[in-house]
């Protein structure tokens, strides 16, 4: 709650007590935060009781207000390397339509251009009774591009997947530095001393991230930093598969770790072709841990993201601030959690 109202879980407290020295719309703004999460003080629990909150309740026949209302959720234009579809965004979409549809709002999901903000400015023109954005999937240029233009037209805003210091958006994020740890630590103690990380051309912010946690715990570690070696994705398949292989023969790269399930899926096939045998020869673990990692072969090993419920939690943040009941700057961040399976295994004595 504390989060929710940007303030301190002593403001919380004071209001839930009635005590002096909170102002009349701090503590108003604290009591619809309790009532729309169901919060019952008087409960011996303590604990939201789904009966009470908004978005547990059966679903209503929406008002024509409501119906017109809209609230969308954008990406970059796919690519090659990253399309409009991927497992990810299909349960960002999930979570999307469990908060909108329950509501009767109405949700868009568009991929745009985001060189400039003529693009993102004509979609909002050009979009009845918008009343706020969601975006995942973005580079440190175009987050902070549309950080400045909702900040000044005063659109509501969440990014999704990333938890920088831009002003004006909200954020729903895990923690991407403890991932990348996560996954090295993971790695370090079946043994492997030699990493391959895989990363975007122009990496997005939770690769920064993670490539930065994964560094961290080599150095915990005593591992020298030229154990860890960045391998960037190429539109180009088969050059960038080509460099893959021969970094890891050259480097003596006994675990792989992937910058999304797709990409990992893509780099079994890759490796199998090589005959190269995957966990014997290398491990390989992912970020993402969608329901495509429990359909290759061998099952991959990840990284699990809560896409759906962080997706659930963005869509109330707009509804929260695009009704005034939300100040600016809330951020809500999940743990990561490691998913073993059959695609990581100890080191090799030699590959």
């Amino acid at each position: 709650m504390a989060k929710l109202a940007n303030v301190s879980t002593t403001t919380v407290s004071n209001v839930l007590n009635n005590r002096p020295g909170v102002s009349a719309k701090t503590a108003k703004l604290v009591r619809d935060i309790i009532q729309e999460l169901g919060y019952d003080p008087g409960s011996p629990e303590k604990r939201p009781g789904p009966k009470k909150s908004l978005f547990r309740q059966p679903r209503q026949k929406p008002s024509s207000s409501q119906r017109e209302t809209t609230f969308a959720f954008l990406i970059p234009l796919p690519s090659q390397l990253m399309p409009e579809r991927t497992n990810a965004t299909a349960e960002v979409l999930l979570g999307a339509h469990n908060i909108l549809d329950a509501l009767g709002y109405r949700l868009i999901h568009k991929a745009i251009a985001l060189h400039t903000t003529r693009e993102l400015k004509n979609f909002c023109d050009s979009t009845a009774n918008l009343r706020g954005l969601v975006f995942s999937r973005l580079d440190n240029r175009a987050a902070a591009m549309i950080a400045a233009f909702a900040l000044k037209r005063k659109l509501p805003v969440v990014f999704l997947n990333r938890n920088d210091e831009l002003p004006g958006p909200l954020y729903c994020s895990v923690d991407h530095r403890e991932s990348g740890q996560l996954a090295a630590e993971y790695l370090i103690k079946l043994g492997h001393r030699n990493l391959g990380v895989t990363h975007l051309p122009t990496p997005y912010y939770s690769e920064i991230e993670r490539i930065s946690g994964i560094r961290l715990q080599l150095q915990k570690k005593n591992i020298p930093a030229d154990h860890l070696t960045l391998i960037a994705d190429n539109v180009d398949e088969n050059k960038f598969h080509g460099q893959l292989l021969e970094l890891c023969r050259s480097k003596k790269i006994t675990a792989l770790l992937l910058h999304n399930d797709r990409s990992g899926a893509r780099v079994l096939q890759c490796l199998s072709k090589a005959g190269i045998r995957v966990p014997e020869d290398i491990s390989v673990i992912t970020f993402d841990g969608t329901d495509l990692c429990n359909c290759t072969n061998p099952r991959m090993a990840s990284i699990q993201i809560p896409w759906k419920e962080m997706s659930e939690s963005a869509f109330k943040l707009l509804i929260w601030q695009a009704e005034d009941k939300l100040l600016t700057g809330a951020r809500l961040s999940w743990k990561s959690c490691l998913s073993q399976n059959a695609s990581c295994q100890q080191a090799p004595q030699i590959f």
